[in-house]
């Protein structure tokens, strides 16, 4: 007797330290990829600033031709030294590089922030093309490979209904870069990242992050 049944193929996650296999996003069984790197020092000391004034938020839709005017007239009003805010600069044009490499009209959703509270609690996939995201200080996304997750719980179901092996959830660190699948494109539906914000409030914990909706 033929077995008709097919198990569907779980989605894979790359996690590498070198930044090429960034893109790789692209391919439709991969939902995360992920270059490791070290913590910048100045940079790390810039976001700790930030933090500890309160300053605002940036909060842009940018294109290549505009991204960097952009971000210098942000940090231009950061009283802070002038080498971190260079290397943040530079840093971030990198990964909105990458950013630009995966949008279809060339334009991105570009914030950097801080954050307080524990945000989405929940284990979940959104509704985006593809996210791109780097925790400069605190605490990075947690996520969970696809081979412990129940999708037919997400929405629903409890994060111990979703998340089958807890001890198989999967934190970013600092500095870390991760491209995150959604689900906004018909052939992605079923495909996103399962993730969710780490819980930091109860600790009074920050974090400051680079976030690009694509």
């Amino acid at each position: 007797m033929i077995n008709l049944f097919i198990r569907k193929a779980a989605m894979r996650q790359i996690v590498v330290e070198t930044p090429q296999p960034l893109g790789d996003i692209r391919l439709p069984d991969v939902n995360l990829t992920v270059w490791k790197r070290p913590v910048q020092e100045d940079v790390d000391l810039l976001g700790r600033y930030i933090i500890q004034r309160g300053l605002p938020a940036f909060q842009e839709s940018v294109v290549p031709e505009n991204a960097a005017s952009c971000l210098r007239a942000y940090l231009d009003t950061v009283p802070f030294s002038a080498l971190a805010k260079q290397l943040l600069l530079q840093d971030v044009l990198v990964l909105l590089d990458e950013a630009f490499a995966l949008s279809i009209d060339k334009r991105v959703k570009l914030i950097l922030k801080t954050v307080a509270d524990d945000a989405c609690t929940k284990f979940h996939t959104d509704g985006y093309d593809y996210r791109l995201l780097c925790t400069y200080v605190g605490e990075g996304t947690e996520w969970v490979p696809d081979a412990y997750v129940n999708r037919a719980k997400l929405v629903k179901g409890t994060n111990a209904e979703i998340v089958t092996d807890s001890l198989q959830v999967k934190r970013l660190s600092a500095f870390d870069v991760a491209v995150l699948k959604g689900e906004a494109a018909p052939a992605n539906r079923g495909k996103g990242i399962v993730h969710r914000s780490p819980l930091i409030e109860a600790t009074g914990g920050h974090r400051w992050l680079l976030r690009v909706d694509i």
